[in-house]
């Protein structure tokens, strides 16, 4: 079985010039000067280490706050490619459905056609995707407009003469700009 020792403790007090002089004293303050020495050292090296350990934390919630915002931003726009293969099926279907003609525009057949565009433009919208609107006479702005052709139709100068192709926006960015005529 292990031997138990004994130690002395000794305390030491601490006072002012009227403290009773001993002849151990002056190596006892010496030890609390140390021993205060390491400890203000540890409380320093608390200090930076709780401020590195809270910058660390918010970097990381800076961090996941980033990757929420692009992964949301990749999320809007990685369906772009995908619209700008399906729009010009949508032009087709509208172009289709404009140049019915009179005669057969009640035939069920045709209007099921028309249904199907409806139908296409609402799954389009509910995608993000919007119709940019422009129409003669409108201001030529080439933030939503692509001047294919400019002539010396009647109107002011720098308004649209005649609209070629819609132009269309998902989530608020113009991924196809309105093609049109200006006049000079």
């Amino acid at each position: 079985m292990a031997k138990l020792r004994k130690e002395k403790l000794e305390y030491v007090e601490e006072g002012g010039d009227d403290a009773p002089h001993h002849a151990g004293q002056g190596e006892a303050a010496k030890r609390v000067e140390k021993l205060r020495k390491i400890l203000k050292k540890c409380k320093n090296e608390r200090q930076e280490y709780l401020e590195g350990w809270q910058r660390a934390q918010a970097d990381q919630q800076n961090y996941i706050k980033q990757k929420n915002i692009e992964m949301e931003a990749f999320r809007k726009f990685a369906s772009e490619t995908a619209m700008l293969q399906i729009i010009p099926i949508l032009d087709n279907l509208i172009l289709a459905c404009e140049s019915v003609p009179e005669n057969i525009a009640a035939d069920n057949w045709i209007k099921g056609i028309m249904q199907i565009r409806k139908h296409f433009e609402n799954v389009l919208k509910e995608n993000g995707v919007e119709p940019i609107d422009a129409k003669p006479g409108d201001k030529f702005d080439p933030a939503y407009h692509e001047a294919a052709d400019e002539t010396d139709g009647s109107g002011e100068s720098g308004t649209i003469a005649e609209v070629i192709q819609r132009g269309y926006i998902l989530n608020e960015k113009v991924i196809r700009a309105v093609r049109v005529k200006v006049v000079k």
